[in-house]
């Protein structure tokens, strides 16, 4: 069974911007995603969520609506 694929490419180095796709071959219903807030060694709750821009979900080429459900899970 396959697991998830990313690809991470440059959208703009000056800005320091990626493009993060993520691929699930086989969603649940209900498909829960989520971000950590913590870095291993540190004791400090990070909000990663805050850096990201433009957040889209497809299925079959088809747009899905995104929900977040806290500050880390979508």
């Amino acid at each position: 069974m396959a697991g998830p694929s990313y690809r991470i490419e440059v959208a703009d180095p000056h800005a320091h911007l990626f493009r993060v796709t993520l691929k699930i071959a086989k969603p649940t219903e209900q498909q829960l995603l989520s971000l950590p807030v913590w870095i291993p060694g540190s004791y400090l709750v990070r909000e990663f969520s805050k850096n990201l821009q433009c957040l889209r979900a497809r299925q079959n080429s088809i747009p899905v609506d995104l929900q977040q459900l806290d500050k880390n899970t979508w």
